[in-house]
């Protein structure tokens, strides 16, 4: 699996005294769940990607794992209603704390489809 996580995990697991070797790896979801369920190790991967009947997902609390997502649109070309309210809700949104920044130039200033607060 392609997981920007692999190499923060193996920080985090040998600090806690704990070392992985990987044997097998692979890029598609049902191969590494396929391998998990097989019993032939772990995985870690979004919880909705756990689509196999003989593996069980378990909550990663601590460390706790995330990822940044962004939301980018094409400048100038109008937003169907339903993206339209998707951008003007995260613009409105506060995001752990602090608003999303909107850069000069960004890419989410609205294009048809009223303004987006800021």
């Amino acid at each position: 699996m392609n997981c920007e996580f692999a190499g923060y995990a193996d920080q985090v697991l040998e600090q806690k005294g704990v070392t992985c070797k990987p044997v097998y790896w692979s890029e598609r979801d049902d191969w590494t769940l396929a391998m998990v369920a097989a019993g032939l190790g772990f995985a870690f991967m979004p919880i909705n990607l756990v689509k196999h009947p003989d593996v069980v997902a378990l909550a990663v609390v601590e460390p706790e794992f995330w990822r940044q997502v962004s939301l980018v649109s094409i400048r100038g070309r109008p937003y169907s209603p339903a993206v339209g309210s998707l951008v003007r809700e995260v613009m409105r949104k506060s995001w752990f704390g602090h608003r999303p920044e909107r850069a000069k130039d960004s890419a989410l200033a609205p294009a048809g489809a009223g303004e987006a607060a800021a």
